[in-house]
């Protein structure tokens, strides 16, 4: 079980690397289309992982039509700028990691918000066209918080073992229909709809993967590929 503490420390480090990160962005780079979440710019992004804070504060968590509400967090921030919407991060940020570190909270997505924050901070880096996360720790404990969750779309499907850098999982139950050795950053961009199925099954496969591919991503993949 990943403790609370970690949690927060991860979702605090992805806050500071972007708050210090975006200011530095040219107006091209932050007027950029994300190709990762194509509705939204690199502003668009940050306004949303600041509105989703700022919801969390407030327990305005309504989300049983996603995009309406992750939508309203950008629309309503539309405008503001880069330094505003960093002065409210600041606000509610620590808010937010004291919630989290509290572990009580009855939203898993709240309790581990790192898992958005992490996947967001890495979008904004691609479209500007920077390196990804320099955070070895957020992919290896985000396969952790999603094995159960895979293992449970798996079952009826065999096991596949999985080494992702230093880490080891199995997801599923029964026989091993397959086994995969990718980088922990990329078995995560693609657990979060950032790849293709096409790239999903170019991994470092053994065994037949086509049975089961579909079953990893929790967000559906996507259509073309995505390189970053």
């Amino acid at each position: 079980m990943i403790d609370t503490e970690r949690k927060a420390l991860l979702y605090r480090a992805t806050r500071e690397r972007t708050s210090r990160l975006v200011p530095e962005l040219t107006e091209a780079q932050l007027a950029t289309v994300s190709p990762a979440c194509p509705k939204w710019t690199v502003q668009d992004i940050l306004a949303h992982l600041v509105g989703g804070a700022a919801d969390i504060v407030s327990d305005n968590l309504d989300i049983s039509i996603p995009d309406e509400w992750t939508g309203k967090q950008v629309r309503d921030r539309r405008g503001r700028s880069v330094a505003k919407l960093i002065d409210e991060w600041d606000e509610v940020g620590p808010q937010v990691e004291r919630i989290i570190n509290d572990g009580a909270h009855r939203s898993w997505i709240v309790r581990n918000l790192y898992l958005d924050s992490g996947q967001h901070e890495a979008d904004i880096r691609a479209a500007a066209g920077l390196p990804r996360p320099p955070d070895e720790l957020l992919w290896r404990t985000s396969l952790e918080a999603l094995s159960t969750a895979i293992t449970r779309a798996m079952n009826e499907h065999g096991t596949v073992t999985v080494r992702a850098g230093a880490g080891e999982y199995e997801w599923g139950a029964g026989n091993v229909i397959a086994s995969l050795e990718v980088e922990p950053y990329e078995l995560c961009r693609g657990l979060f709809g950032r790849r293709s199925r096409r790239q999903m099954l170019e991994w470092e496969w053994r065994g037949n993967p086509e049975p089961i591919v579909d079953l990893l991503p929790r967000f559906p993949a996507r259509s073309t590929d995505l390189v970053d």
